[in-house]
C-alpha cells in the first residue's frame, strides 16, 4: 500500500519538477540564443550562433535528465531564427523567416529590427509513468510534452540582416543554412555613422552590450524622443549619430550641423546650443551628446532619451533631425 502511495504521489512530483525545470531551461536557452545572433555581424553568422547554443547546451546534464529532444528549428537545433520588422511610423509589425534573410536590403530611417528565436523541444517524462493506464496520455507525465518558448534582442549590425545578390541561402532539414553568404558593405540610407566601429570599441573597452536602439530625434520636437534602451546603475550610455540633412535652429540657419549643435554658447540645461542632449529616464541629468562624445555613464536610470537642445517654446522653427543609435553596456 504505501508503495502504491508512493508511486502515485512521488513519481508524479517528479515529472512536475522536471518540466519546471525544463521550462526554465528552454526559456533561457532562447535568450542566449537572441543575444548570440543580435551580436553577429552577417545573418549567416546569426544562424550560426543559434545552432551553436543549442548545440552547446543539449551537451550539459541538465538537458540529459529533462530528456530535451528538439523538435525542427534550423539544422534541426530545436531554434528558428526570426527578423521583426517594426515601422518607426505606423508601428506595424512584419516578421520575416524562419531563418530566412531580409528580402532586400534594411531601411533604419523607417524600421526598427530585432530578431526573434523560437526554441521548441520536447521533455520528459523524468520517470514514465506510461504504464499507468489514467496517466499514459498525460504529457510530461506519461508520454513527452512539447514546450515552445521566445525571445527578442534588438539587431546590433542591421546591415547584415539582407544577403548581397551574389550570396545563397539553401535550405536543409527545415531550416536555412548558409553558403558563401556575404552582407551589403555599405549604409543603405547613403548616410554615415560617426563611429562605424562602435562595437568593436565597445569590445576593446571590456564592456558589453545590453540594449540598444536606432530612433529618430527631430529638431522641431520640444518632448524628449524615448528609446527603448534601459540604463540602470553602473551601466554606459553610447550614443552614435548622424545628421539628416539640415540640423540647426531656425534662427541660425546653418547647414550640415552635426550633434555637436552651433557652439553658441549655452542654452537649455546648460548645453550647448543646437546640440543632442540626452538623459536616463524621465527625472535623469541631461547631457551632451555631441559627435564627439561617444558616452557617458548616467545619473539615474530609465530609457534612454534624446532631444534638440534650445529654449522652451521656441522649436517651431528649428530644422532636421539626427538619427541616433544608443547602446547601453556594463563592464564584461
Amino acid at each position: 500500500m504505501l508503495f502504491i502511495v508512493f508511486f502515485l504521489a512521488i513519481y508524479p512530483l517528479i515529472d512536475l519538477l522536471g518540466l519546471v525545470i525544463a521550462s526554465v531551461s528552454i526559456g533561457l536557452l532562447a535568450h542566449q540564443a537572441a543575444s548570440a545572433a543580435a551580436a553577429r555581424q552577417k545573418f549567416s553568422g546569426a544562424l550560426d550562433a543559434v545552432s551553436s547554443e543549442a548545440t552547446s547546451f543539449l551537451s550539459l546534464g541538465i538537458s540529459n535528465f529533462v530528456r530535451m529532444k528538439p523538435v525542427g528549428g534550423y539544422n534541426q537545433s530545436g531554434i528558428d531564427l526570426y527578423i521583426n520588422v517594426t515601422d518607426f511610423h505606423t508601428y506595424k509589425n512584419t516578421t520575416v523567416g524562419p531563418n530566412a534573410p531580409l528580402p532586400a536590403p534594411p531601411d533604419i530611417l523607417a524600421n526598427v529590427y530585432e530578431y526573434t528565436t523560437k526554441s521548441t523541444y520536447e521533455v520528459g517524462p523524468v520517470v514514465s509513468l506510461a504504464a499507468v493506464p489514467f496517466l499514459s496520455q498525460v504529457p510530461g507525465l506519461g508520454k513527452p510534452a512539447t514546450l515552445s518558448f521566445y525571445a527578442s534582442r534588438a539587431v546590433e549590425h542591421v546591415d547584415g540582416l539582407a544577403l548581397a545578390k551574389n550570396s545563397l541561402l539553401s535550405s536543409s532539414g527545415g531550416g536555412g543554412g548558409s553558403n558563401n553568404s556575404s552582407t551589403l558593405d555599405t549604409d543603405p540610407t547613403g548616410g554615415d555613422w560617426n563611429y562605424p566601429n562602435i562595437y568593436q570599441l565597445i569590445s576593446d573597452s571590456g564592456q558589453v552590450v545590453v540594449a540598444n536602439d536606432v530612433l529618430i530625434v527631430d529638431a522641431i520636437n520640444e518632448k524628449w524622443t524615448v528609446s527603448t534602451a534601459f540604463a540602470g546603475s553602473g551601466e554606459n550610455v553610447w550614443v552614435d549619430s548622424r545628421s539628416d540633412g539640415i540640423w540647426s535652429n531656425g534662427s541660425i540657419p546653418y547647414v550640415g550641423l552635426s550633434a555637436d549643435g552651433a557652439g553658441m554658447g549655452d542654452l537649455n540645461d546648460g548645453l550647448p546650443s543646437s546640440g543632442l542632449e540626452a538623459r536616463a529616464g524621465d527625472a535623469g541629468v541631461a547631457y551632451f551628446a555631441g559627435k564627439f562624445k561617444l558616452n557617458f555613464t548616467p545619473q539615474g536610470s530609465g530609457f534612454v532619451q534624446f532631444r534638440f537642445n534650445d529654449q522652451p517654446g521656441q522649436y517651431g522653427n528649428n530644422l532636421g533631425r539626427q538619427i541616433v543609435r544608443v547602446i547601453v553596456t556594463r563592464p564584461g
